[in-house]
């Protein structure tokens, strides 16, 4: 080889990495070609926490990556900043589907994403009123073990009048026999607030950082403190989860973040994840009562697996199979 070759073969490789080089930094540093708006751009990422485990991701229609078995989740890198659409399947169980956004430099997070399963199996407890009646008995001594209340003592005497009442973070909350619904601080001087009228009844979260109340048609949802991640709260908060047109029977926590409800003879569950859009999948549909209305509905604690429905239609006690797994 020539000394004129080696100069050329110097100089080519000289002038590859200079051309090479910036880009290889800007990329280590997360900055991409945004071709639709023709610009550089740095990248953001999705981070998703699914229950149950091994589920699909896909973006924009594209299955991009599954949750991993361990721990049920997925982390997509180097996405440009714009709107995705988000679908996260997984065969026997709804869809869950949201118009998502990621920003430069930021981690567009859903860590609390529970898919509802399809179908679910429902076999009859029992056909007995009286036996019936001692099954419901028990389990609603269970569920009220944990609540969080303290002695009548300790509370306003406005409460002696009140249908029902809890204490959590350093608030009393009731329902008044006109089923209007206060809250109060447990400090001495403090006034009630009004929160609602016409509430049929309320419940804590097993976090005990949200109360859902509810009336015929509506389900609201207060926030207790400030709600630090996605999507982002503030103590005081109130959210709409949905309004229907039938009459809305009970409602309970399914999890922390998700409710199951009967709108007259359907069984629902809705996330309260704000974002694009509520997620509410129909889980079942019973006959009423034999005294009229809609199935009477009752959710074992969230935090007592196993997690079980039971259904009291047309004198009929069923039971389901675990809805979280």
């Amino acid at each position: 080889m020539t000394k004129k070759t080696r100069t050329i073969l110097f100089l080519v490789c000289l002038f590859l990495f200079l051309l090479i080089a910036p880009s290889a930094v800007f990329y280590s540093q997360g900055y991409r070609i945004d071709f639709e708006n023709k610009k550089f751009t740095q990248t953001g990422a999705f981070y998703f926490k699914v229950l149950p485990k091994s589920v699909e991701v896909y973006l924009n229609g594209k299955l991009i990556k599954k949750t991993d078995f361990f721990f049920g989740t997925a982390l997509i890198e180097n996405l440009l900043p714009k709107k995705y659409q988000i679908k996260i399947i997984k065969e026997g169980y709804h869809s869950w589907q949201k118009n998502l956004e990621i920003k430069e430099k930021q981690v567009t997070e859903a860590k609390n994403i529970v898919l509802v399963p399809e179908n679910p199996k429902f076999v009859v407890l029992s056909t007995d009123e009286k036996e019936i009646d001692d099954i419901l008995y028990k389990l609603k001594a269970e569920r009220e073990k944990n609540k969080i209340e303290r002695p009548p003592a300790l509370l306003d005497e406005t409460l002696n009048t009140t249908s029902s009442y809890q204490v959590v973070r350093e608030n009393v909350f009731w329902l008044s026999k006109e089923q209007h619904f206060y809250r109060k601080k447990l400090q001495v001087n403090t006034q009630k607030e009004l929160i609602a009228q016409n509430i049929k009844s309320f419940e804590i979260s097993p976090d005990l950082k949200k109360i859902v109340y509810f009336n015929n048609n509506e389900i609201w949802i207060i926030f207790l403190e400030d709600e630090l991640g996605q999507p982002q709260k503030k103590a005081g908060d109130q959210l709409l989860v949905a309004r229907f047109r039938e009459k809305i029977g009970q409602v309970f926590w399914y999890t922390s973040h998700y409710l199951i409800f009967n709108v007259e003879n359907k069984i629902k569950i809705a996330e309260i994840d704000d974002r694009d859009r509520i997620n509410i999948v129909d889980l079942a549909e019973f006959p009423p009562t034999t005294s009229g209305g809609g199935p009477k509905i009752f959710w074992t604690p969230p935090d007592h697996p196993p997690q079980r429905l039971y259904i009291l239609s047309e004198g009929n006690l069923f039971v389901s199979e675990s809805l979280l797994k």
